[in-house]
C-alpha cells in the first residue's frame, strides 16, 4: 500500500523520499520535545482505535497530546481542533450509542474539512507463531470487529488437544 501512496504522490509532482523506519524511532521522533524539527513532511504509521467501543483516541484529538500530529503547537491553532478534542472525550463518556454515532459522525466531518490525517482502514490480521496455534481467533469468529491485543484469545487446534 506504501508503494502505491508514493507512486500517486509522485504522478502529482511531490518529490519523495521513502525511508522504512522502526516503529519504535518513529516514536522516539514523535515524542522529541523541539516538534519543530522533525526530519519529514509527512508520514505513515499504523494504528488502531482506543477500543473496540469507541475508536477515537482521545491523545490523537486533544490538543499538546501525545498523538496530536498534525499540529506541532500545544493550543489549538483552529476551533476545530479544539472541537475534536472534546467530541472525543464526550464519545468515551458515553453510554448511548445513538448519541456516540452521531459525535462520531461529528468527529469526521470536522476532519474532513481539517484534513490533518488520512485514514487509510485496512483488515486487522492475525498471525499464529506456531502450527499448532491458531489465529487470534477461532475462524468462525473472526471479522474486523474483533480487533488487536487479544491475544488470550488464541487458540490451539484441535488436531494438537
Amino acid at each position: 500500500m506504501l508503494r502505491v501512496l508514493v507512486d500517486e504522490a509522485e504522478q502529482v509532482g511531490l518529490d519523495i523520499d521513502l525511508r522504512i523506519v522502526d516503529f519504535n524511532v518513529l516514536v522516539e521522533l514523535l515524542d522529541h520535545d523541539d516538534k519543530s524539527d522533525r526530519p519529514f513532511d509527512m508520514m505513515v504509521v499504523g494504528t488502531y482505535g482506543d477500543t473496540r467501543a469507541w475508536p477515537f483516541r482521545g491523545e490523537e484529538f486533544r490538543c499538546g497530546g501525545y498523538e496530536h500530529l498534525w499540529n506541532l503547537t500545544d493550543a489549538c491553532v483552529f476551533e476545530s481542533e479544539r472541537r475534536m478534542g472534546q467530541l472525543a472525550e464526550e464519545g468515551r463518556r458515553t453510554l448511548d450509542d445513538a448519541e456516540a454515532l452521531a459525535i462520531a459522525h461529528e468527529i469526521q466531518r470536522l476532519q474532513m474539512e481539517l484534513l490533518p490525517v488520512i485514514y487509510l482502514p485496512v483488515a486487522p490480521l492475525g498471525v499464529a507463531f506456531h502450527s499448532r496455534l491458531g489465529g487470534l481467533f477461532p475462524e468462525e469468529l473472526m471479522s474486523w470487529s474483533q480487533g488487536f491485543g487479544f491475544n488470550p484469545t488464541m487458540f490451539v487446534r484441535e488436531a494438537y488437544r
